[in-house]
């Protein structure tokens, strides 16, 4: 019974999917269960993680802390409720930085302690608001890029340097002007429409009236074309990894226990790559529509995909793999905002450079007052190292708008 909820409720906000399933609702990945293995190492520890799945929401951010700590609660996998607690945590911990920087500062550093992504440089902020930057400073790591801008205020503040971070490939940058239409609570608008656009889709409309295909949706076409070529590594019989029926992926997606049991079949399939990419990836387009496929977002088109993928370098289609099968689609976030396949030599108006190239080209588009994240500048390092065209498109108000609202 325990196990059918796993199957059911860990992904799938209907418990009753076996029903739909059997009245041909919903499909499913026609694969065959295999209990194998010992998903919990005793009795106490699936009451446990019974307990604190069902109490997660009505716990406080200590509940959640106290519960990172307990060991009991750990599963294989997606099963481990860890990643959620950590999400509420880190949450409620962000809310308390103004109004308790010292609480706050305590609780980043618990969450540093079980590998919460950005902790140290959060504590560091706090530590900073309390007065405390040589403690600050202690904690940040110059290696780190997302650590470099916070070191270098504080280093200058306390009269010390900061080393310089090693140097990485940036994208070129291309000025883009499109006529503004005011702001929305939280970022500009552009007058693509009388009811004003947001920078992706004004974007889009500009390059598509020029000639060129846009496909947005930052990594989301690119974790579905990894989808696509890993979709029979997903569900591989191995012992303990397809537990019961109705899962969409193993219980190891997205964690580095799934590359490690399938680091034969991978390699394999990099290879294979290798050899023929467009050959492997027609190959894995015909065979996996019989998969419900993590990552698979069902907007977008076959032709679109097919459109990115046969553009793609072979290093990029390996790379796509690697991201899969290490961190999953969360290991798309940061990819540029928008891909154009290959197509005609365009002139964009009011652009500089003007001229697009003909190939497959990525841009991350940045708007005035919105800086590149660290994350998303290792990306960009990543994909122009893979041989990807890679630009930062800087989008601006038209200087005509500009005189037009100064004179209003």
């Amino acid at each position: 019974m325990r196990l059918a909820r796993i199957g059911s409720g860990a992904w799938h906000t209907d418990p009753a999917v076996s029903v739909l399933a059997n009245m041909g609702r919903r499909t499913f990945a026609p694969y065959k269960a295999e209990p194998g293995g010992q998903l919990f190492p005793h009795r106490r520890a699936l009451l446990r993680w019974e307990a604190t799945m069902d109490g997660m929401d009505a716990m406080d951010l200590q509940g959640w802390l106290q519960a990172l700590d307990n060991a009991d609660i750990r599963a294989p996998g997606q099963l481990d409720p860890t990643g959620r607690l950590m999400r509420r945590a880190e949450r409620a911990a962000s809310a308390l930085e103004r109004q308790d920087p010292a609480a706050a500062e305590v609780a980043w550093g618990h969450l540093a302690r079980h590998g919460a992504r950005d902790a140290d440089a959060r504590r560091a902020r706090c530590l900073e608001r309390l007065g405390r930057s040589a403690d600050a400073v202690a904690i940040l790591n110059v290696r780190l890029p997302e650590h470099d801008a916070i070191g270098k205020r504080l280093s200058r503040a306390l009269g010390k340097s900061w080393p310089p971070l090693a140097p990485r490939d940036a994208a070129p940058l291309r000025d883009v002007r499109l006529p503004g239409a005011g702001r929305s609570a939280t970022r500009p608008l552009y007058a693509t429409r009388p009811e004003g656009d947001t920078v992706e889709a004004a974007v889009t409309q500009f390059v598509r009236s020029a000639g060129r295909e846009v496909v947005a949706g930052e990594g989301r076409p690119w974790a579905a074309i990894a989808s696509v070529l890993c979709a029979e590594l997903l569900f591989l019989p191995l012992p303990g990894a397809l537990p019961v029926p109705f899962l969409d992926a193993p219980v190891d997606y997205g964690t580095r226990a799934f590359a490690r049991s399938r680091a034969a079949p991978i390699a394999t399939l990099k290879a294979a790559i290798g050899r023929d990419p467009q050959g492997i990836w027609r190959q894995s387009l015909a065979t996996a529509g019989r998969w419900q496929l993590r990552g698979r977002d069902p907007t977008l088109r076959t032709s679109t995909l097919d459109s990115l993928a046969t553009a793609a370098p072979t290093s990029l289609l390996q790379h796509l793999v690697d991201v899969y099968v290490g961190d999953g689609i969360g290991g798309f976030a940061g990819w540029p905002d928008l891909s154009l396949p290959p197509g005609p030599s365009v002139v964009l108006p009011d652009a500089f450079p003007p001229q697009l190239p003909v190939g497959l080209v990525l841009a991350e588009l940045k708007t005035p007052g919105d800086a590149l994240a660290p994350h998303q500048a290792r990306v960009h390092h990543q994909l122009l190292n893979l041989g990807v065209c890679v630009e930062l498109w800087r989008i601006r108000p038209s200087p005509s708008v500009d005189a037009a609202m100064s004179r209003g």
